[in-house]
């Protein structure tokens, strides 16, 4: 199984450090060029857009740091729905935020 992680951060690199220690494959995205290059060196696999990240993946874990990094994950996803995709949203935001990325990838048949 390949695991994928949209934000390589603080907390999305410390999840993926736990996989890839457990010899999972984990494709990771983020928009920080040194937080991808960080994630490569640990053995992760590097995406260029989250949208590749769901094409190569069986499930997908987001961890970003704001409203809007979802948002623009969401939409990015949207462009190139994969139903059947099921997206873990890890991200410290407010439950309003969640549940309209919900409902939006919903009606193209990704659960969130």
């Amino acid at each position: 199984m390949t695991v994928g992680l949209i934000g390589v951060g603080i907390m999305g690199s410390a999840i993926a450090g736990n996989l890839l220690k457990q010899s999972t494959a984990v494709v990771g995205y983020d928009i920080d060029a040194r937080r991808i290059a960080n994630f490569v060196a640990a053995g992760g696999v590097a995406a260029r857009s989250a949208s590749e990240v769901a094409d190569q993946a069986e499930i997908v874990l987001t961890s970003l740091p704001s409203a809007a990094a979802l948002a623009a994950t969401v939409e990015t996803l949207l462009r190139k729905p994969r139903p059947a995709l099921i997206i873990a949203e890890l991200s410290t935001l407010p439950i309003g935020v969640k549940v309209a990325a919900r409902d939006r990838l919903a009606a193209v048949g990704i659960a969130l």
